[in-house]
């Protein structure tokens, strides 16, 4: 009974076996495969067609393909843009079950692929069917960057080894582009290739080079039987030739015996190339090696490195490494000589369509000689070069010679870390017993050592850059002494000098003068890791600048630091900065010589600046402190404390936060606060201050409760500032001034020359707005002015007072002179002033002067842009009883006997930059007294017998004198008389016509002169 239950069972293990045999073989076979095939490739093709047989299928063991063609639609000719005889994957699925991934065979046979580009389009792309995966692609990379940032390796669950086989036989390619303007046609024919690859069991795959170290064999043959032909063809070359390419490499690191071959042969020594209506060129060039390893001596020799070209030995190379299996390897490697003629290369490559360049010279890189046990293996090399030169178009580079002599001693051996002291470990020292260059006329020689052991001594030293050989707008000559110490590679102390000789430079197609420099900069460099900087500190820069006359220009002291650990932030400690404008404006080119140039004869010729400050540059955060002496201003107490924040708050871009920006002078009487802040935003108008709208607080202010002298003969009383805010576009604020007192004396008081002035009581509150994106000026003609002149009987108070202006006399010594007088608690001058919408408007003049008074009314100043080439201005004066005598010396106030005048003066214009040209102005005296009336005359007319007759006989009754386009038209009218009947006068006027304004200030100074 129990036999037939066993019987039973075994029947039925058997059918079930045959069952799943027979289900496997009918599920995957060549018919399956070849329908999955056909069900498939149109979903990937989209204007294309694919011939194949599938041969075999197999879940566990791969795909064999056959008769492979892929068309291309009807466009190209020919339409099959690839082609092979057998296509296989081939891979062993069981063996994973043992700790193997294994694929048997990854095959391309007799394979074609024939690439065509024909009005910028590929044969393939209209095969494929386009999708951007550009997206995907980069978040498959970056969530495979996260997952590598923790770990430098690949787990896997079990020890695993792999071995992978790849054969390419009788590979064609051929790529064409089909452009009228500039085919190419290049290919080549039966390349062949065979790999394998075996590796060691792991649980760990490196994503670094040394996931080389798993390799077990290699085994690769590439083209190891025939040359491959290769050709090139475009409409100026042909190239079509045999090439021999055969690169062997067999490795076996099993534990019974190393094995490894190497060859390779690529190139030829007749390779022709072939040129449109020129002689074809004959190449010779190749590089060939073969490397063996010998068991009985345990040594991979290397037997010849040979590179040739045209005849020349370019390198060539020979040696062994012994015991390359163990740990105590050795190498003696020699490059026993290396001629690389530059001037065959040229004459080869001169022969060439391409772009024209000119070579010369010859290099040598031999003797190179590597020696030693691989923990301590030396390298000595001696390369020199001599005569070398390129030229391509206006680009000129040459090199009487380069020599380099340098000793090294390394260990490759080493398992340590790169760290800050010691960044490469393998280098255990180098010592560059000579290096020396020559450039362009620039040598350079660098000698020293840096060592593990022994720390770093590198001595530089460059002479006679020309600075136009690299820069044409700059000129002279820069030397350099440079010398690098330190213990160690993470603290390196840095001494250089600099001089610059007979430097100039272009600026706006103008050039500078001629000026020399001299500096000198000492530092220590901190590394925190490898070659990673992060600090120099101990820094001193120091700099002098002389004109070509050897005077001082410029001197700068200056202590930086710059931190970059964890942070980019650059600390001054001191910076000492002396400018003599003087002896600098020689220097500068003339664009900035017009510039400097004012600011100097304004300020004198000396400025002493003494700054610190930090600036972090992560955090966006600035601050300065600045000091500073002018003493052609009398100022020695200048200073400046700023403090800047760079923020992201505006939603349209970056915004400036100054935090504090304070400058005081003279004792603190003369100051200047702001703060707020500077914003980016999206506006028609365009931004008032670079790119930025505003929100600022502002306040500028001269103030002393005393009376003090400020500078240059000023000495104040008072309280005067300009109180304002910057509101997006808007300058809105008000100048204030409190009884301000100010007094002026030249210094050369009592004498000839004294100028003396003192203003008593100024007292203004007057409200400003100025728009300050506005950036154009809208003519008055075209503006409503109607808006500021009318009042509809609303006037305002005066808001300008002076109470009266004391000076020297104009004409007497020592004299005072009432300028402005004011009548007991009434001001001399009183006003209604009024600034907005980018117009100055002042109305309600009153100024007592002269015993007289000057009226003012709808004084208009438009200042739009701030462009003075587009300013206008119009006013209207009346002069009453203005008694001009008062202005005259003692003994010609005698000889007048009626110096009062009454005259309305109306003028206006525009480009204040021109003025004179761009100016009407309207000048009537109605009343004028007899001795000022032939003053007139005599400056408007011609002096002669007939002119004193009549100068003598009648009196002026009224003058007119009109400015306009630079030429002068004015009317001597006189009272009728007895004498009217006996001379006539047409109209009883004189008239002269077009005199040019030089001529009638000419006339009028003159006539001045006899008053005095």
């Amino acid at each position: 009974m129990q036999s037939k239950i066993l019987f039973w069972l075994r029947k039925k293990k058997i059918q079930f076996v045959v069952v799943i045999f027979f289900l496997y073989h009918a599920i995957f076979n060549s018919f399956t495969g070849q329908f999955l095939l056909n069900q498939l490739y149109p979903k990937f093709l989209q204007d294309g067609s694919l011939k194949a047989n599938v041969s075999g299928l197999s879940l566990f063991y791969g795909l064999t393909i056959e008769d492979i063609k892929l068309f291309n639609a009807n466009r190209f000719t020919p339409n099959t843009v690839f082609s092979a005889d057998k296509i296989i994957l081939g891979y062993n699925l069981p063996a994973v079950i043992w700790g193997r991934l294994r694929v048997g065979e990854i095959g391309l046979y007799n394979a074609k692929i024939h690439l065509i580009q024909e009005n910028g389009i590929w044969n393939w792309q209209d095969i494929l069917v386009q999708s951007d995966t550009s997206q995907e692609s980069e978040k498959l990379i970056e969530e495979k960057d996260e997952s590598n940032e923790d770990s430098n390796s690949l787990p896997l669950p079990i020890p695993i080894s792999a071995y992978i086989k790849i054969a390419i036989e009788n590979l064609d390619f051929r790529l064409e582009k089909r452009d009228p303007l500039n085919p190419v046609d290049l290919g080549f024919k039966s390349a062949d290739l065979k790999l394998d690859l075996d590796s060691f069991r792991t649980t760990n795959i490196p994503y670094n080079l040394s996931a080389i170290d798993l390799i077990d064999s290699i085994h690769m043959e590439l083209n190891p039987n025939d040359p491959i032909l290769v050709w090139y063809k475009d409409k100026n070359l042909e190239f079509e030739s045999p090439l021999d390419s055969h690169i062997s490499i067999h490795t076996d690191r099993s534990e019974s015996q190393l094995s490894l071959e190497s060859k390779m042969n690529i190139g030829g020594k007749e390779l022709m190339i072939r040129r449109k209506g020129k002689q074809a060129l004959v190449l010779s060039a190749y590089l060939r090696y073969a490397i063996d390893f010998i068991p009985v001596e345990n040594k991979i020799l290397l037997e010849n490195l040979d590179l040739h070209f045209q005849g020349d030995q370019w390198l060539q190379a020979q040696g062994e490494i012994l015991n390359p299996d163990s740990s105590n390897r050795s190498v003696n490697i020699r490059l026993s000589e290396s001629n690389i003629n530059l001037d065959k290369l040229s004459r080869f490559l001169e022969e060439l369509p391409i772009t024209p360049m000119k070579l010369g010279g010859m290099i040598h890189l031999s003797p190179l000689h590597v020696i030693g046990p691989s923990n301590d293996l030396n390298l000595d090399w001696q390369a020199q070069a001599r005569n070398i030169f390129y030229r391509s178009g206006k680009q000129e580079h040459s090199s009487k010679y380069v020599d380099l002599d340098l000793l090294a001693r390394l260990d490759l051996d080493s398992e340590e870390n790169p760290t800050a002291a010691d960044p490469i470990p393998i280098l255990k020292r180098l010592d560059i017993r000579n290096l020396r260059a020559e450039y362009n006329d620039l040598t350079a020689n660098l000698v020293g050592y840096a060592s593990s052991d022994s720390g770093i001594d590198l001595n530089l030293v460059l002479d006679k850059m020309n600075l136009r050989t690299f820069l044409s707008t700059l000129g002279g000559f820069l030397s350099v002494r440079g010398k690098v110490t330190g213990y160690d590679f993470s603290d390196l102390k840095l001494d250089f000098e600099l001089n610059l000789q007979s430097f100039r430079f272009m600026l706006d197609r103008s050039q500078s003068g001629t000026s020399h420099s001299k500096a000198k900069i000492g530092s220590n460099l901190k590394f925190n890791h490898p070659f990673g900087l992060s600090e120099v500190k101990d820094t001193k820069l120091t700099l002098s600048t002389k004109n070509n006359s050897n005077l001082s220009a410029i001197d700068l002291i200056a202590k930086p630091r710059l931190f970059l650990e964890d942070k980019f932030l650059i600390q001054v400690d001191s910076l000492n900065l002396g400018i003599n404008l003087t002896h600098l404006i020689p220097i500068l080119p003339l664009y900035l010589r017009e510039k400097v140039a004012p600011v100097e004869s304004a300020i004198g010729g000396k400025i002493d600046l003494a700054a610190k400050g930090i600036f972090d540059i992560s955090k966006k955060e600035y601050k300065l402190n600045l000091n500073g002496t002018i003493p052609g201003l009398e100022l020695r107490d200048l200073s400046c404390d700023t403090s800047i924040k760079l923020k992201a708050e505006s939603k349209f871009g970056e915004a400036i936060e100054l935090e504090q920006l304070k400058i005081r002078a003279y004792g603190g009487s003369l100051g200047l606060d702001a703060s707020g802040l500077l914003y980016e935003k999206k506006s028609a108008v365009k931004p008032p201050i670079g790119p930025y709208f505003g929100n600022l607080a502002l306040k500028l202010f001269l103030k002393s409760n005393i009376e003090k002298y400020i500078a240059k003969g000023l000495t104040y009383r008072g309280d005067l500032y300009l109180d304002a805010k910057i509101l997006d576009k808007d300058l809105v604020g008000e100048v204030i001034s409190n009884n301000t007192k100010i007094i002026y004396n030249n210094g050369r008081c009592p004498g000839d020359n004294c100028k003396l002035f003192l203003v008593e009581n100024l007292n203004a509150d007057i409200s400003i707005q100025h728009d300050l994106s506005q950036n154009t000026t809208i003519p008055l003609i075209d503006g409503d002015k109607a808006r500021f002149i009318k009042t509809y009987g609303r006037l305002g108070r005066d808001n300008l007072t002076i109470h009266q202006v004391l000076g020297s006399h104009p004409s007497i010594v020592d004299a005072p002179f009432v300028y402005v007088k004011g009548q007991g608690n009434y001001p001399g001058l009183t006003s209604r002033v009024q600034y907005k919408e980018n117009y100055l408007f002042i109305d309600g003049l009153k100024l007592s002067l002269l015993d007289g008074t000057v009226y003012g009314k709808d004084i208009l100043v438009n200042i739009g842009s701030t462009d003075l080439a587009k300013m206008e201005y119009m006013a209207t004066l009346q002069l009453r009883d203005i008694d001009l005598r008062q202005l005259l010396s003692v003994n010609a106030q005698k000889s007048i006997d009626d110096g009062k005048i009454k005259a309305d003066l109306n003028i206006s214009g525009n480009n204040l930059s021109d003025p004179i040209p761009n100016m009407d102005l309207y000048f009537s005296i109605f009343q004028i007294g007899r001795d000022f009336g032939k003053s007139a005359l005599n400056v408007i007319s011609t002096k002669g017998a007939i002119m004193n007759f009549i100068t003598d006989s009648y009196a002026v009754d009224k003058v007119e004198v009109e400015l306009s386009k630079g030429l002068v038209y004015a009317d001597v009218l006189f009272k009728k008389s007895i004498l009217s009947y006996m001379v006539a006068l047409e109209d009883n006027k004189i008239t002269q016509q077009r005199m040019p304004l030089a001529n009638f200030l000419k006339r009028a100074e003159s006539e001045i002169s006899t008053y005095r």
